[in-house]
């Protein structure tokens, strides 16, 4: 028996919320008696008391023998007990859950389960019999409830809707029952694991895109993999802070030394309508206007060439181009001459004219 001061310091032990005398790190009870039944904790110095534990001392013939609490992962020892021992021949030992038969035999008079999961929760008792008469003793019925060691992970996310270029932070709410457990997290995105296993329960996105929309879930398992949970699947949808853009003539030259407008259009989502917008303009790949509020750019025909424009959110990495089929080759050919067609048109009123002079002299001569 150890002394009361140890390395660890002292030892107090109580009995249903009452101090015991006992001092020592363990304690024995020699012959039990039905008023040693009762809830029993023990604290070391002034640390937190441990968790109860307790004993029920019985009169009947067979009692059924287990733990007062049991996590998943954890091995469980059933024993069907009786005060004439188990050493005798032929007991008939059988054990039920549920009123099921889960085991029997002659001498094996235990039950053993190396790492018990939530379904093992269930009544138990056992029955066997005992030297003095030939009728299979039955015990009283004992529940066993494998507690968990940690409830199933739940994925959330905040907030929702979700457009381009927010910041994304899905969390993996678990908790767990058991203390100085140790939890890992693991993120999947379609199936496809996009966050190994690390003690963070969150996932975050800096900058979410369309690509980034899927169906996510998240994996928690304990330190020594002994335990896995998957939560269920949550579907996120970014959705466009702007349509792509597309880039048009607003108005055609006359001359030319006149002016025609590229316009880039785009609309805005109606869940971020007040998001300033900046727009570039490109011709032949070089840029021509550098960023800025107005969605307009004025050319004329000297500056042919193959147009397109940008769009940018300032406070984000949010960027579209125009694609090649919104592009605009501007030609002269675009802006006929105005000249040249009024030329046309008074030398054909010329030529008409002169043709009824020349028609009205030959009839007078």
């Amino acid at each position: 028996m150890e002394s009361t001061e140890t390395r660890n310091g002292k030892y107090k032990w109580y009995k249903n919320g009452v101090q015991q005398s006992a001092r020592h790190q363990s304690i024995y009870i020699r012959f039990a008696s039905l008023q040693d039944s009762g809830s029993y904790q023990c604290q070391i110095n002034d640390s937190e008391r441990s968790d109860p534990v307790s004993l029920f001392v019985k009169t009947e013939g067979v009692i059924l023998q287990a733990p007062n609490s049991v996590f998943e992962g954890e091995p469980l020892h059933l024993r069907c007990h009786s005060d004439s021992g188990d050493d005798h021949e032929n007991q008939n030992i059988t054990f039920f859950k549920n009123g099921k038969v889960i085991q029997t035999s002659d001498q094996n008079f235990n039950f053993y389960v190396s790492r018990v999961t939530v379904d093992i929760t269930g009544r138990y008792h056992c029955e066997k019999k005992l030297d003095f008469t030939s009728d299979q003793i039955q015990s009283e019925e004992t529940v066993i409830d494998v507690k968990e060691v940690f409830y199933s992970p739940e994925i959330k996310m905040a907030p929702y809707p979700m457009v381009e270029g927010d910041h994304v932070t899905l969390t993996c709410e678990t908790s767990p029952y058991k203390q100085m457990i140790v939890l890992k997290f693991a993120f999947y995105r379609d199936g496809q694991n996009i966050q190994k296993f690390g003690l963070s329960n969150q996932y975050g996105v800096q900058s979410a895109q369309l690509e980034d929309s899927g169906n996510y879930s998240c994996e928690v398992k304990t330190s020594d993999d002994s335990i896995t949970k998957t939560s269920k699947g949550i579907n996120l949808l970014i959705q466009s802070l702007f349509s792509m853009p597309k880039i048009n003539i607003t108005s055609y030259p006359i001359t030319e030394d006149d002016n025609m407008t590229l316009t880039c259009h785009t609309s805005l989502s109606p869940l971020r309508e007040k998001t300033e917008l900046q727009f570039a303009f490109y011709r032949n790949d070089q840029i021509v206007k550098n960023f800025s509020k107005s969605c307009q750019y004025a050319v004329q025909l000297k500056d042919s060439g193959n147009y397109f424009c940008e769009v940018k959110a300032p406070n984000n990495n949010v960027k579209k181009r125009s694609d090649v089929a919104t592009q605009r080759r501007i030609e002269k050919q675009d802006g006929y001459n105005l000249q040249n067609i009024i030329r046309l048109v008074l030398s054909g009123l010329i030529i008409i004219a002169l043709a009824v002079i020349l028609s009205d002299y030959v009839k007078t001569s």
